[in-house]
């Protein structure tokens, strides 16, 4: 039996449209089955993910419906390699796959990466968690900072923040335990975008690894060109410095003598205008507004008028909410507290005059 299929003429010549990409995905694949670049005819697990990497986003997302993140693709391509090579595939090795996939063809439609690391906004004592889904919905407080310190030892991001470093500079804190995650750098790049200034630091350890961490800040990816960045290679060949070999104190005293020559955050003249006269007009408002409630003996009346209400008990309120839950899934019992206070609290109409 053949599945429906439209026609474009009397003589039943079939349309095609409807499934032209279902056959452009599996042309490609077909195409780059063929033209392995394998030695010995043998099938690499970069292949097969590669072959397989369209389905299974499909398969993890319910056809493009659901966002799904890294770990969830992997544990679907995981047994298809295992059958076609007889060996596992490693959460590195999957995950520089993607990584290198995503660098030519730019990110999976839906993919989010759980969270790794943290940002730390001064002023505000607010921590964020660093991944896919919270960079997306990142927005940057108002003239709250001008600098950015990534800090590969996570353990410094603590005390740098019980001392109250970050205030004392105006410097956010960044850390995502080691090399620096995607979300990170998208953190980075979307901050640099912004309208208002910001200086990026990146304190590291002075040896291979730790270079690397600085590098992929530095490097271009699709989405962006290369930044700028210091001539460390020769230096390195005959200097090592352990970040962790500094005490607290000292490591403190070293970041303090670094940004020395640069200032605290003082925003252009036109803001700090609009910032005061908001202010004073809101503490003008509030003292207004306290004033004439005070002197409208505003809580007796509220009192008079919640005295006057009969409100339904728990075991009626109990018995709408399920009806509300069985029209209307996704609501919360709060939606009809709120719908019940509303009527209840509504005052009545003014007929006074009326015919």
């Amino acid at each position: 039996m053949t599945p429906y299929m439209p026609i474009t003429s009397d003589g039943k010549a079939p349309n095609l449209e409807p499934f032209l990409a279902a056959i452009r995905t599996a042309t490609v694949k077909a195409v780059r089955k063929a033209h392995r670049p394998t030695a010995e005819g043998r099938i690499s697990q970069k292949d097969i993910v590669l072959d397989n990497l369209d389905e299974s986003c499909a398969t993890v997302s319910g056809d493009g419906e659901f966002r799904f993140n890294q770990r969830q693709l992997l544990y679907v391509l995981r047994p298809i390699v295992k059958d076609e090579t007889g060996k596992e595939l490693t959460t590195e090795n999957f995950n520089t796959i993607i990584t290198n996939y995503e660098s030519e063809h730019g990110e999976i439609p839906g993919m989010y990466r759980e969270p790794r690391g943290s940002i730390y906004h001064p002023h505000r004592g607010e921590t964020i968690v660093l991944g896919t889904l919270s960079v997306e919905n990142y927005k940057r407080p108002t003239w709250t900072f001008n600098k950015l310190l990534y800090v590969e030892k996570e353990g410094f991001s603590e005390a740098l923040k019980d001392s109250g470093w970050p205030e004392r500079h105006d410097c956010t804190l960044m850390s995502s335990k080691g090399f620096t995650t995607r979300a990170a750098r998208d953190l980075v790049d979307k901050l640099a975008e912004h309208d208002e200034p910001v200086t990026i630091f990146c304190v590291h350890d002075a040896d291979a690894y730790g270079t690397m961490i600085y590098q992929t800040f530095q490097e271009a990816t699709k989405a962006r060109a290369a930044r700028k960045g210091g001539n460390w290679e020769l230096w390195l060949q005959t200097h090592r410095v352990e970040l962790n070999a500094m005490t607290t104190p000292q490591f403190i005293a070293w970041l303090d003598g670094k940004m020395a020559d640069y200032e605290k955050l003082i925003p252009p003249a036109d803001v700090l205008e609009q910032e005061l006269n908001a202010r004073v007009e809101k503490k003008i408002r509030d003292a207004i507004t306290e004033r004439i409630l005070r002197q409208a003996n505003v809580d007796a009346q509220v009192a008079a008028a919640i005295a006057a209400i009969e409100t339904p008990d728990g075991t009626v309120l109990t018995a709408d909410i399920k009806q509300v839950f069985a029209a209307t899934p996704d609501a919360q019992w709060r939606d009809l507290i709120e719908t019940v206070a509303t009527e209840l609290a509504a005052e009545p109409e003014d007929t006074e005059g009326a015919p």
